[in-house]
């Protein structure tokens, strides 16, 4: 199974351009389904379309909310840095976090929600077209902001995508997708970064590319199963717990340890008791997981 992603960024669009194209070329359509029990799901997953998030950086939407806490840019000057450090699980000294938190405490109001109020929305704003197939789709209703472990993304679900838009299309053409979308990501009236991810369920310990304006990207993701082999990895006897993931695994351990939840991923094993974590604390929750 071979899958291509090709990013570019171009400066003729006011912001980052990025070309999404995946091309999937199957022998056995079939082994793309592993062991999955919701009749729902198997349809999307022998499609094999990805989830699919578009992301500000963290330290972005930070600069982009922190003058309506304070007025003195000089205190608030590295706390998006230390922000985006901490939530990456990079040491980071807790001052400046710790500055964060009196903010957001004497404006009674939370990360997460000056987070979500000020990051751009997913439609022109930061995604401009979709086409699904050669056909145009709108954006807005594939994509929707949501608080993930990465900060505020505009999130597109296959399930979103397959039942409206793909009738008639994958039966004629089922060896190859194709998915273009052209992003601008930008601050103000200024190009900046984009984090880019694409993901499947249960997959584990994923990290986002950085997509650059006026830069070209191209990538490639090639995997092989070859499950009559007396060495593969796959077993097919066994038998599995769909809703297990050694990342939320974890998360949930270093939640009980920190003695707090994560103020943007709601972790579906979280303890509703523990309370949720200020940004300072984030140092011991996010730190956490990168030493496991």
């Amino acid at each position: 199974v071979v899958w291509v992603v090709w990013c570019c960024a171009s400066a003729w669009c006011a912001g980052s351009l990025c070309v999404v194209l995946w091309r999937r070329y199957l022998q056995v359509p079939a082994l793309l389904v592993l062991c999955d029990d919701d009749a729902r799901t198997l349809s999307y997953s022998r499609q094999g379309v990805p989830t699919v998030a578009v992301c500000l950086p963290p330290d972005v939407v930070a600069k982009m909310f922190l003058h309506k806490l304070s007025s003195n840019t000089t205190q608030t000057e590295q706390i998006p840095s230390s922000l985006a450090r901490v939530l990456d699980g990079k040491s980071t000294l807790s001052g400046q976090l710790e500055i964060l938190d009196d903010l957001l405490a004497s404006s009674n109001t939370t990360l997460a929600d000056m987070m979500m109020s000020h990051a751009p929305n997913c439609d022109e704003d930061m995604i401009i077209k979709c086409r699904y197939q050669k056909r145009m789709v709108p954006c807005q209703q594939l994509f929707e902001k949501r608080l993930t472990y990465w900060g505020v993304c505009c999130v597109m679900r296959p399930d979103k995508l397959l039942p409206k838009f793909n009738k008639g299309l994958v039966s004629k053409s089922h060896t190859m997708q194709s998915l273009e979308l052209v992003l601008q990501c930008k601050r103000g009236f200024y190009p900046t970064v984009c984090q880019f991810l694409t993901y499947y369920k249960g997959e584990e310990w994923v990290q986002p590319i950085i997509l650059h304006p006026r830069h070209y990207y191209m990538a490639h993701l090639v995997f092989t199963l070859i499950p009559d082999e007396s060495t593969s990895l796959v077993e097919t006897a066994c038998s599995h717990d769909p809703d297990y993931s050694r990342t939320r695994c974890i998360l949930h351990c270093a939640e009980k340890s920190c003695g707090c939840r994560d103020p943007l991923y709601m972790n579906r094993n979280s303890d509703t008791d523990l309370p949720v974590c200020s940004t300072a604390r984030l140092i011991c929750l996010r730190s956490f997981d990168r030493m496991q």
